[in-house]
C-alpha cells in the first residue's frame, strides 16, 4: 500500500448526480397504500457521484465534484453539504429554471431500503461545460451514468492521460447508445448486480460479465452486496466475499464502494487491494444508520482491516 503522503495527495475527480435526502427509519418497509410512521427522520445529501466524493475526502483524498443542480434553495443545501466535507465544489452547475434531485428514502430494520426520487429530465442535457483543463491535476475520475455525455468526455480525457477512468453502472433509464458511450472510455466499470443484468440480460453473474467484456476492453466487476464481488481476469471469473456486519442501512453503501475503489486506484493499488479496501470501507457504511452520515474515515478503515488480518494471522 502506498505511503501516507501519496495517499494524501490522491486526487479523484467525480461527476454525476448529487441529491437532497430525506431518509425515514421504519420497523418495517411500506407496503401498498396506508400511512406509515417513521421512528426518525435525516436530511442529508445523497446521489452516486456526490456520496463518492464525501466518500473520498473521508478516506483521505482529495476530492473534486462536477455535477449539476437546479437554481433552488435545494440546490444550494446540496453543494453547502458536500462542500462540508472538504470536496472541491467548484465544478456544480446551477441550471436555470430547473429543480434540484431530491429523494425520499425509507429504511427498514434489515437494513434495506425503498428510494423514490426526482430528477429534472432535462437536468443533465447539453449545453453545459466542463472544466476539462483541471484534470491533468488528478490521479483517477470517477463517473456515474446519469450524466452521461459529462461523463463519457472525462472518462476520454482520464483515459488519454494514462489514469484511471471508473464507471459506476447502475441501472437508469439512460439512453443505451448514451451509457455504451460511457462503457467504452472507460478503464475500470464497476456495475451493481442490477445494473449487469440490466445491461446484459441475464441474472448469470459471469455470463453478464463476458458480455460487458464484449463491449468494453475496461477491466470488469461487480458487486453483489453480501454476496461479494465478482470480475473477469484473462477471461476467468475471480470472486472476493464481502465481509460479514450486522447491517442497519445499506443507502450509499455502493456509492462509497465505488469511491473507496476509485480513490485506492489513484494511489496505485492493485485491483484486488482495492476491492478489498472498498468493501471494508462499505461494511463498516452499513453498520451506521443515515446514509453518507454513517461513512468511515481512513482511520476506521484501516483499523478493521488491521484487525482482520490479525485475527486470520
Amino acid at each position: 500500500m502506498p505511503d501516507a503522503k501519496v495517499e494524501l495527495l490522491a486526487k479523484v475527480i467525480c461527476i454525476g448526480s448529487a441529491v437532497a435526502d430525506t431518509i425515514f427509519g421504519l420497523e418495517n418497509l411500506p407496503s401498498g397504500g396506508g400511512k406509515n410512521r417513521a421512528h426518525t427522520v435525516l436530511e442529508t445529501g445523497g446521489g452516486l457521484s456526490a456520496n463518492a466524493s464525501v466518500a473520498i475526502s473521508l478516506l483521505g483524498g482529495e476530492a473534486v465534484l462536477w455535477s449539476r443542480v437546479g437554481d433552488d434553495a435545494t440546490g444550494n443545501r446540496i453543494v453547502e453539504d458536500v462542500a462540508g466535507y472538504g470536496v472541491d465544489v467548484s465544478g456544480i452547475q446551477h441550471a436555470t429554471g430547473m429543480r434540484s434531485p431530491i429523494s425520499s428514502v425509507c429504511i427498514g430494520a434489515d437494513g434495506e431500503r425503498q428510494v423514490v426520487s426526482y430528477l429534472h429530465p432535462q437536468l443533465f442535457d447539453p449545453p453545459h461545460r466542463l472544466p476539462l483543463e483541471t484534470l491533468p491535476s488528478a490521479r483517477a475520475v470517477l463517473a456515474d451514468v446519469r450524466w452521461p455525455d459529462g461523463g463519457t468526455a472525462a472518462l476520454a480525457e482520464a483515459r488519454k492521460r494514462g489514469i484511471p477512468a471508473v464507471l459506476d453502472y447502475e441501472r437508469v433509464a439512460t439512453a443505451h447508445h448514451r451509457r455504451i458511450g460511457m462503457l467504452k472510455q472507460a478503464t475500470h466499470v464497476l456495475f451493481s448486480a442490477d445494473g449487469l443484468e440490466f445491461l446484459s440480460d441475464t441474472a448469470d453473474i459471469g455470463a453478464g460479465l463476458e458480455f460487458a467484456s464484449r463491449m468494453t476492453d475496461a477491466w470488469v466487476g461487480v458487486t453483489c452486496g453480501e454476496d461479494g464481488m465478482h470480475w473477469l481476469q484473462d477471461g476467468v471469473v475471480k470472486s472476493m466475499p464481502s465481509f460479514e456486519v450486522d447491517a442497519v442501512d445499506t443507502l450509499g453503501a455502493g456509492d462509497l464502494f465505488h469511491g473507496a475503489f476509485a480513490l485506492a486506484l489513484a494511489e496505485a493499488q492493485s485491483v484486488e487491494s482495492a476491492l478489498r479496501f472498498a468493501s471494508a470501507a462499505s461494511a463498516l457504511k452499513c453498520t451506521r444508520f443515515g446514509g453518507r452520515l454513517g461513512f468511515p474515515t481512513r482511520a476506521e478503515v484501516e483499523d478493521m482491516l488491521a484487525s482482520l488480518s490479525r485475527d486470520a494471522a
